[in-house]
C-alpha cells in the first residue's frame, strides 16, 4: 500500500469498482497504484485523484478536473454560436427545450 494514501479512502475504491461490477484484480490494484505513482511524480495529488474517481464511479484514475470549468455551461456563461442575440438564444433553447420534451414523450 503507498503511504500517502489513505487506507480508507483505498477500500472506498475498491468497494466502489465492486459495485460498479468492474472488481480490481490483485494485477489491477498494482496498476492503479503504479498510475496514482506517476500522477504524484507529474505534481497532482494521488489522495485527490482517487477520491475523484470514487466521486465519480470512475475504474481509473486520473488527474484532478479544474473545477473552475463547467461541465455543461450556465445561462449566464453560455456564448451563442454565429453571434445570436440574448432573444435569439432564449428562444434557440426554448425550442431544444420543446424538442427534447417531444423525444420523451414519444420515448415513453
Amino acid at each position: 500500500m503507498l503511504e500517502w494514501i489513505d487506507p480508507a479512502s483505498w477500500q472506498a475504491f475498491i468497494e466502489m469498482r465492486r459495485k460498479i461490477k468492474a472488481p480490481l484484480t490483485p494485477y489491477a490494484e498494482k496498476l492503479i497504484m503504479r498510475e496514482l505513482c506517476k500522477l504524484k511524480a507529474s505534481g497532482n495529488d494521488p489522495q485527490a485523484c482517487l477520491d475523484q474517481s470514487i466521486m465519480l464511479g470512475w475504474r481509473d484514475v486520473f488527474p484532478v478536473r479544474d473545477k473552475g470549468i463547467a461541465k455543461h455551461p450556465t445561462h449566464e456563461t453560455w456564448q451563442a454560436p454565429c453571434g445570436l442575440s440574448e432573444a435569439e438564444q432564449v428562444a434557440a433553447n426554448e425550442a431544444r427545450r420543446a424538442a427534447m420534451r417531444a423525444i420523451k414523450r414519444v420515448r415513453a
